[in-house]
């Protein structure tokens, strides 16, 4: 009986922070008019829908420490100072149409704002981390990373899937009472905010939807492992066939910036990839042999990819994107450097284990994502600061 009240207790309250969570988001679509996109300015964007995201992911993170007021504070503080630096650290006052006819110091700026919201994602999912440990056992996240993958891959095909029935019955109502819309609403945009809310409900209310139901029932069922194992598959694929067409004519990352930042793209998403991928003595001999030669040969093209970098600071200057990119690609060569080592001492036990199926590489630099979060911190919070001036 306890246990009955205590899962209806749980689930009353994923549901008041879900609604707390919407409400900001109603209240400003129902009652703000008149923001046209030639005068939005970039700050209100950094700062009006990036004060949805992180009360959104202050929410969610309550789930973690709902009966803690100890964690629960630490949350909120943690969450309120990064908000104020974010929405602070720039400040600056400029539109769309700034931007066309900026010089390039102007640009440099822009960029700094760009690279600052793609990193602060890092930040945010740290907090998540150690939200999700209690403040404990700080360097033990691997868990946090499949629970992570695991509430993405939910979320997604349950928004999907919800958001194209919506959409089905929306339209289908629309059209069954046509002329009743027509006679009874002069302006058409209190039919459109319904629509586009309804459609924010759904893709807000679905983590904490599947989170009630992950934490019950799909606990044990990790279906973020497989998806990254193909993911692993598919980047290391993606880095061999790089490797040997980049010296063919338009291909080479030197001179043509597109495949500069293509080549980029893939080694990141490689290096992210490896936060995420599970090696046990459940996966296939295949899977093991590729998690092996995945970061050898992700740090040769790293060491490619990292001297196009210096030969186009030299030849066309440095900016705020090669600034960024300088730090990242020291910080994933060594990422790298920390997995092949962990592989070679994991590679000197096979002589006692009967069976080779039974092998478990180390997979223990979960905690590395912590030097990714100070670069990111320099990225959002110091780096604009040379720039906030211009």
């Amino acid at each position: 009986m306890n246990n009955l009240k205590l899962k209806i207790q749980s689930q009353k309250n994923i549901i008041i922070l879900a609604l707390i969570f919407v409400m900001p988001f109603t209240m400003y679509l129902l009652f703000v008019k008149g923001i046209s996109i030639d005068n939005y300015k970039i700050t209100q964007i950094t700062s009006y829908f990036f004060a949805f995201k992180i009360f959104y992911l202050f929410c969610f993170n309550l789930l973690f420490n709902l009966n803690n007021k100890k964690n629960t504070f630490i949350t909120f503080f943690i969450f309120l100072i990064i908000g104020i630096l974010s929405v602070l650290i720039p400040s600056s006052e400029f539109t769309f149409k700034d931007i066309m006819s900026a010089d390039n110091n102007f640009i440099f700026f822009v960029h700094t704002i760009l690279n600052k919201n793609l990193f602060l994602d890092i930040i945010f999912f740290i907090m998540t981390a150690l939200s999700f440990n209690e403040y404990k056992n700080y360097k033990n996240i691997s868990e946090v990373f499949t629970f992570s993958f695991n509430m993405i891959i939910y979320s997604v095909f349950y928004s999907i899937f919800s958001s194209v029935i919506f959409m089905i019955v929306f339209v289908f109502i629309i059209n069954l009472l046509k002329n009743f819309f027509i006679n009874t609403f002069s302006d058409t945009s209190l039919i459109i905010n319904t629509f586009v809310l309804f459609i924010f409900y759904i893709f807000a209310f679905t983590p904490f939807i599947i989170y009630s139901v992950y934490k019950k029932d799909m606990k044990d069922k990790n279906i973020s492992i497989y998806f990254s194992r193909i993911m692993m598959y598919i980047s290391l694929y993606n880095i061999v066939k790089y490797l040997f067409t980049m010296y063919m004519p338009y291909n080479n990352p030197y001179d043509i910036r597109i495949n500069f930042i293509l080549y980029n793209v893939a080694i990141t998403i490689g290096a992210v990839n490896l936060f995420f991928v599970r090696i046990d003595y459940k996966a296939s001999i295949f899977t093991k042999v590729v998690y092996i030669i995945f970061p050898i040969t992700a740090f040769i093209f790293n060491i490619i990819i990292f001297s196009s970098l210096i030969y186009r600071i030299k030849e066309y200057g440095i900016s705020p994107n090669k600034l960024t990119l300088i730090f990242t690609n020291m910080i994933i060569l060594v990422h790298f450097i920390l997995i092949i080592i962990d592989n070679i001492k994991s590679l000197k036990k096979l002589g006692s284990i009967k069976n080779i199926k039974d092998i478990i590489l180390t997979n223990n630099r979960s905690y590395y994502v912590y030097v990714y979060g100070i670069i990111a911190f320099i990225i959002c919070f110091i780096m604009p600061l040379f720039y906030s001036q211009l």
